[in-house]
């Protein structure tokens, strides 16, 4: 059997951005009622230096407009860097003090490419919170493209694919 519907179910927080052009990009909200758990996966590509984007994590009590907190729940993640990414790499954690909602993940390095994942619990929402997103800022004039997925996992119902409910209702 597959993963996908069973294990696993795959978003979009933020399609391709170019930082030079867009300076940001913000997540779209992901429902966290069908799942234990989501991975924010930020894949970026090599850039110039002075260009690395800084995420905050969000949580929000509707599926648009309402209320949005930061989520300073977030204590680690996990990061593969490289010049070129191409598979021998391996996952390095970095703790981040939860505090400040706003781990920058340790993206120092604009010249490499990059795989980074963020996980949120969806029982470390505060209460009336039920969505997450993670957003990207960054204050350079130079050019990094990056984009987001979000990966639930901990379903709480396993479906087939097509039959999976959307992700932010």
């Amino acid at each position: 059997m597959h993963g996908l519907g069973r294990l696993f179910d795959i978003g979009s927080a933020f399609t391709p951005v170019d930082f030079n052009t867009s300076d940001a990009a913000t997540g779209h909200r992901i429902h966290m009622r069908n799942c234990e758990t989501v991975a924010m996966i930020l894949f970026k590509g090599a850039g110039t230096a002075g260009a690395d984007p800084v995420v905050t994590v969000q949580e929000h009590d509707a599926a648009s407009s309402g209320n949005s907190a930061t989520l300073a729940v977030v204590d680690e993640f996990y990061k593969k860097e490289e010049t070129v990414l191409d598979g021998d790499e391996v996952w390095v954690r970095t703790a981040v003090s939860p505090v400040s909602g706003t781990p920058n993940m340790g993206l120092t390095s604009a010249e490499q490419e990059g795989i980074y994942v963020i996980e949120v619990e969806a029982a470390s929402l505060s209460a009336g919170f039920e969505w997450v997103s993670f957003n990207i800022a960054a204050t350079v004039a130079n050019a990094q493209l990056v984009a987001g997925l979000y990966i639930c996992h901990g379903l709480k119902v396993e479906l087939r694919p097509d039959r999976l409910p959307q992700l932010n209702a």
